[in-house]
């Protein structure tokens, strides 16, 4: 939550109160590496919402993102853009791939 906080901090001294179509997203907590919950991606959400509605997410797959991510905006008027990470490791592509049609599901 703090690298949430520090980019909301910039973009307020830059954008001074503009909003914006989207902005790109990692709900992974920088500091501790730890994976995203529901909670903290709600969290998030509520500081970034002071500047947009919308987020765009590199991986559904790595550190789980995708499903805190969809399940924090339920119910909201939030838009997210699920990613699907491109790699040359087949493996880390097909999971990405996996996962992003279960979500779509």
């Amino acid at each position: 939550m703090k690298s949430t906080l520090s980019t909301v901090a910039v973009l307020a001294s830059v954008a001074s109160a503009a909003m914006f179509n989207g902005l790109s997203y990692n709900p992974k907590q920088l500091t501790t590496g730890e994976c995203p919950t529901v909670n903290t991606v709600k969290d998030d959400l509520k500081v970034l919402s002071a500047y947009t509605n919308q987020v765009r997410i590199y991986s559904v797959n790595d550190c789980n993102q995708g499903e805190p991510v969809l399940r924090a905006m339920e119910n909201t008027d939030w838009k997210v853009q699920l990613g699907l990470w491109v790699s040359d490791v087949e493996e880390v592509f097909e999971k990405d791939r996996d996962e992003l049609i279960r979500l779509a599901g």
